[in-house]
């Protein structure tokens, strides 16, 4: 059982203050993916992943990512790196949990019409095996199984479908100020993770959280409405990005959807804050906003040249309105479209933009794809990237940047007053699933 000494408050009022407590999933079996079947609908399209990797690798570069993360914290304290699976192993510790889940996931997979079904699922086991698995398990074992679908590390065969995904630990959801939104999955390979978030939270040390479930607030607010939502209320938290206590960002993207936008922005006006919402263009380069969008300090932001300019790549040109929910009202009322620049301006975030690949379009695209706007701010001007974006490090060394290597210079000189720095990490197998280290970090509490 983790220590129960501190337990979470939430605050997350931008993206780089000094990151202080963050949750992380290390990848495991559950990358051990079928081989394609030589189609577009293959395994691999369905699990969302662009190759199959290394697992051996995956797991040593994640390693060397996550002996990074501590070098943050405020006043001289180490960051506190959170592990999912050690998280629901101790709420599976319970027998009557494990048994309550075990029904769960069966009546997902024979319930017909439900969200889950055993289509969508993919979950293909018998009843008979997951409730022996409840009544028999460890916590530890059930909740690797609900990760891996192998129950137990000499196994071979799955009693359910993996969650590769997981690893990606930003989309399950994400922190604004001191809401939790909990996501609800567009694609069908990542339900699951919905059923383990859930899981994590009745863990002691998160007890005193507030949670914001999206799409329950979105279909209750259409039934008050009498009615029922104009399309499903998806979410996935690599569309949330906090600029400032002022300031929002959401991605209206192929994963995230008008009502659950809705939601979130009635939310954030309760504690002052307003959304922008930039419409995404329905490309896999940019499927969340934090594809295009990374803030790195109050001085610097890392951005898609396209963005600001639509003489470059039209399709990339976003819409954005700022939206503000009327005082008790659901209704939203909306100010002028944006560009960026101004945008943030307007909302007292006076920085500068840093362009991934630098001023050359071949660079740029490249670049993007690689996700090298996709980073995590330990603390203001110190972050970590993949070290493949080679042309984005340039230009950041021309700011001033200091680029390493080194896990041990980075920890050393991360929390010197006015240092630029940022850690370079190889990023061979972790990049094929399409994320960056912005979307495999769930930060829970950052220095205000």
């Amino acid at each position: 059982m983790m220590q129960l000494d501190r337990r979470i408050q939430l605050q997350v009022l931008s993206e780089f203050g000094h990151l202080e407590t963050v949750v992380v999933h290390r990848p495991g079996r559950e990358l051990l993916l079928p081989p394609p079947k030589g189609d577009d609908k293959g395994e691999l399209d369905y699990y969302l992943w662009d190759d199959i990797v290394s697992l051996t690798d995956i797991r040593r570069q994640h390693a060397d990512f996550l002996d990074a993360l501590p070098a943050s914290g405020s006043l001289g304290a180490p960051c506190r790196v959170l592990c999912v699976e050690e998280l629901v192993s101790d709420v599976c510790e319970d027998l009557t949990t494990r048994q309550g889940i075990a029904d769960t996931l069966i009546a997902l997979v024979e319930v017909n019409g439900h969200r889950l079904n055993k289509d969508r699922l993919g979950c293909n086991f018998s009843a008979k095996a997951i409730k022996a698995m409840a009544n028999k398990a460890d916590g530890t074992t059930f909740a690797q199984c609900l990760i891996t679908g192998f129950w137990g590390e000499e196994s071979h065969e799955r009693l359910i479908r993996p969650i590769p995904n997981l690893m990606f630990m930003r989309d399950p959801g994400a922190v604004a100020g001191d809401y939790l939104f909990l996501s609800t999955f567009r694609k069908p390979a990542r339900f699951r993770e919905e059923l383990v978030l859930r899981l994590m939270l009745r863990h002691p040390l998160l007890s005193d959280i507030k949670i914001c479930d999206v799409a329950k607030e979105a279909e209750e607010i259409a039934r008050q409405e009498g009615g029922k939502p104009s399309e499903e209320p998806t979410f996935e938290g690599g569309d949330l990005l906090v600029v400032n206590e002022r300031l929002a960002i959401l991605g209206k993207s192929s994963r995230t959807t008008e009502p659950a936008i809705s939601v979130i922005v009635h939310r954030l006006a309760t504690i002052g804050m307003a959304v922008a919402v930039v419409e995404l263009p329905a490309l896999r380069s940019c499927m969340h906003i934090d594809t295009v969008l990374g803030f790195i300090s109050p001085e610097f932001y890392l951005a898609h040249a396209p963005m600001f300019n639509e003489t470059i790549d039209q399709k990339f040109r976003p819409t954005i309105k700022v939206h503000r929910s009327a005082a008790g009202k659901i209704n939203l009322s909306e100010e002028p479209e944006y560009g960026i620049g101004a945008l943030l301006k307007d909302y007292g975030y006076m920085g500068e933009p840093i362009f991934v690949g630098g001023d050359k379009p071949i660079h740029q695209n490249r670049e993007q794809y690689t996700e090298a706007a996709n980073v995590i701010t330990v603390r203001p001007n110190a972050f970590i990237m993949y070290q493949r974006n080679e042309e984005t490090a340039r230009v950041l060394h021309e700011h001033g940047f200091l680029i390493t290597t080194s896990i041990e210079e980075f920890c050393r000189i991360a929390n010197e007053p006015r240092t630029y720095i940022v850690l370079l990490i190889e990023d061979s197998e972790l990049v094929r699933g399409r994320g960056g280290p912005h979307c495999m970090t769930m930060p829970l509490c950052r220095e205000v």
